[in-house]
């Protein structure tokens, strides 16, 4: 049998009357053709499905159809009764259900032979007839029988003869009447006709008067639903007074008395009242939208990097702030602007999680979180990671660089910020902003802090826990003895090491780093590979305005042309250009040029992949061995900072983990203040070096020492002069 011949056979009828829902989508009848169907949904528009697709969907369980479900009889059907089909019953109609099925289907078994006729004298004498065969045929449901005698087994356990004997279940015959009703409503609507709404019956209203009510239920909201949390008990008390004092006002006004609800009344109407309503209440927002919020399998990312969660965490650790090693790099106001001043405090850390792996891609310490910390998070996720994994002597690797496909944030000022808004628009990356005061949005990275502050912090000394009641009576200030060094070493090694490395409820038993190996094995790769410096550059780098001039540029005292800059100059002279500056590498710089952006290279090769502090530290001892001296020959300055790099502290740990403020103002106060007037000529050749030649000795005299700038330097050709001296024969 071919697949078309299996579909023909799964061809159906729609009629004009029927309900029809495919895919989720509700659709009415409007025409019929040859092979195929005109069918309008909710919007009003009109969409053609031909036989064929329509059996593929049937057969897929893609659609619910419905005859007759706009018909006068299912109108009215719907309009009499709630029920529309057998799954919708409650146990007791279904056991009722299925004691009538077994009547009318013996009933319609004995009419069919001809031994009964459908009057009431007819039922009436094959009364032991129908009863003995609807009891068989309700015994041939062994699950139903269980549950329909359960009761009676139980009683006839209790009175049955211990002289032994058998136990006959045998159905009570109704009134002639009765059947025949049964009979009409099943002919009419099949077995759901059967089914009866007694369990409706009743009055199930209050036997309390509307003012009654109304107080009652006044005093229980007053009461039960505040901040203050009220128990049951004292809510009780609450409306026993209520009623007392209304009940004074009323006898004074010659009216009836209240009855006073009784302890069962009042938590029997406790116990109606909506359950988010009573949490959001008693407990707040924050905890009813935690606690009644529905969970499904959280939000689908099928690679890494698609979506990267960003947020900042006060961490609950008191350490001290002091500076040490590495940082001797900078003065006593720059620590202090860092929040190293010795005391002690508690440190914010800003960090990036891949939802996909669960691996943290990229974290740093701030005192006080602002747009720097938040570029500077951003930075470490496209940056390779191997360096600060070696630093702390970690056994497995930092997997996970690449530019996100979408950054998700809260509304901290930090990621509003300009300049972070601005890097990811200029990046590609997506920044997408979350609720505020709904931190489940943001579930992988709050989970990650709560994971934390419960498997790390709690192995430090002066840990601060999380609340007054907690803490008790610890004093974490007199405990702190960490300083920033120990911090950053303790978040690193765990994170690497033990986070990476742990099974995952989320990854469904693998750990972040399984899950990173096993989709790079899979080819499931990010999108976007780590951006370029340039790119880095342009998107997050200090905005700065120089004037060009013959010698370029010139930012921190570091002088900065090429070609394309200098025909900049010879076209315009002397004018204000935009240029972006990173403090990672103060090798280049791009500066705007029209409308393009060109990389602008530094005039002194020594200044390539330098960090900005290295240099500022380097001027502080030159200026240390000679404060007036203003002209540095180029292999002094190559001397100082290979002497500075060689102790390799911009590559530490805490280096690039403590979150350095790069601003405008500081580069203007340094330039200002240490790195004015500053210039570095190339090295002199040695006067004293003579070459013979055949026909004397050639003497390369010394370059000028006047003051000059670095481009004329470049440009101007050092100039030989050959002496010729005769020989004794040509003499």
């Amino acid at each position: 049998m071919t697949d078309q011949s299996v579909f023909l056979k799964s061809h159906f009828h729609i009629g004009s009357k029927d309900r029809i829902v495919i895919d989720g989508v509700e659709y009415k009848f409007v025409s019929k053709g040859h092979h195929s169907y005109v069918l309008q949904n909710g919007n009003g528009l009109c969409e053609t499905f031909d036989c064929g697709r329509l059996g593929k969907l049937s057969a897929a369980g893609k659609i619910e159809h419905t005859p007759g479900y706009w018909s006068a009889a299912k109108a009215e059907k719907r309009a009499t009764s709630d029920l529309l089909g057998f799954h919708e019953l409650r146990p007791s109609q279904r056991k009722k259900t299925r004691i009538r099925q077994a009547f009318v289907e013996t009933i319609e078994l004995l009419m069919r032979e001809g031994e009964l006729k459908f009057n009431d004298v007819s039922l009436i004498g094959n009364k032991y007839e129908i009863v003995e065969q609807a009891t068989n045929f309700n015994r041939e449901l062994k699950l139903e029988e269980k549950k329909l005698f359960k009761k009676s087994e139980e009683r006839a356990k209790k009175k049955r003869a211990k002289n032994g004997g058998t136990e006959q279940k045998v159905l009570t015959m109704p009134h002639p009447r009765t059947l025949r009703r049964w009979y009409k409503r099943y002919e009419e609507h099949g077995l759901i006709g059967l089914a009866d709404e007694n369990w409706k019956k009743g009055n199930r209203s209050s036997h309390f008067s509307p003012e009654e009510n109304l107080l009652l239920n006044n005093t229980i909201r007053e009461s039960y639903l505040s901040e203050q949390r009220r128990t049951k008990a004292g809510t009780y008390q609450d409306v026993k007074m209520a009623f007392s004092d209304a009940n004074v006002l009323r006898e004074k006004g010659g009216e009836a008395r209240l009855s006073v609800p009784s302890r069962e009344a009042v938590r029997s109407r406790i116990n109606q009242l909506d359950a988010f309503e009573v949490t959001l209440c008693r407990e707040g927002l924050a905890v009813a939208q935690k606690r009644f919020t529905p969970v499904k399998d959280g939000i689908d990312v099928r690679r890494p990097l698609e979506r990267v969660e960003m947020d900042e965490w006060k961490i609950d650790l008191i350490t001290i702030l002091k500076s040490c090693g590495t940082f001797s790099l900078f003065t006593d106001e720059e620590l202090e602007t860092l929040g190293l001043d010795g005391k002690t405090g508690r440190w914010w850390v800003s960090a990036a999680i891949d939802c996909r792996t669960k691996c943290i891609l990229g974290f740093n310490l701030v005192h006080d979180p602002n747009h720097f910390s938040s570029i500077k998070t951003l930075d470490m996720v496209m940056t390779d990671k191997g360096p600060w994994a070696d630093a702390v002597g970690a056994l497995s690797g930092w997997p996970g660089c690449g530019k996100p496909e979408t950054a998700v944030t809260d509304l901290g000022s930090a990621y509003r910020s300009e300049e972070f808004t601005r890097a990811c628009a200029d990046l590609g990356i997506t920044h997408l902003f979350t609720i505020g005061g709904k931190p489940s949005m943001r579930g992988t990275i709050e989970r990650f802090f709560r994971t934390t502050a419960m498997n790390l912090l709690q192995r430090l000394n002066g840990r601060t826990f999380s609340s007054i009641l907690n803490k008790g009576a610890h004093k974490p200030e007199e405990r702190a003895c960490l300083g920033i060094q120990d911090l950053c070493f303790a978040l690193t090694r765990w994170l690497v090491d033990v986070y990476h490395n742990t099974p995952h409820s989320g990854l469904r038993g693998r750990t972040p780093l399984e899950q990173w190996e096993a989709d790079m094995a899979a080819g499931n790769y990010a999108l976007c590979a780590a951006p370029s410096t340039r790119e880095k550059r342009l998107a997050y780098g200090l905005r700065q305005s120089r004037v060009v001039s013959k010698s370029g540029v010139t930012v921190l005292g570091v002088h900065y042309n090429c070609e394309g800059l200098a025909q900049e100059f010879m076209r315009k002279g002397k004018h204000e250009v935009q240029l972006r500056w990173l403090a990672d590498d103060i090798g280049s710089v791009s500066v705007g040029v029209g409308s393009n952006w060109i990389e602008v290279p530094a005039v002194n090769e020594c200044f390539k992949g330098l960090h900005a502090q290295e240099w500022v530290l380097a001027r502080r001892n030159l200026a240390a061995r000679d404060p007036k001296q203003e002209l540095w020959r180029e292999e002094i300055v190559a001397r100082a900072l290979k002497e500075i790099t060689a102790k390799n502290t911009t590559k530490s740990l805490e280096f690039g983990l403590v979150t350095q403020e790069w601003s405008s103002e500081r580069i203007k106060g340094l330039e200002d203040n240490l790195l004015s007037g500053i210039r570095i000529i190339e090295a002199e050749v040695q006067s004293d070096v003579l070459h013979q030649t055949d026909y004397g000795q050639e003497i390369v005299p010394m370059a000028e020492t006047r003051p000059s700038t670095t481009s004329d330097a470049l440009v101007q050709p050092k100039r030989t002069a050959k002496i010729k001296f005769p020989t004794e024969e040509e003499k």
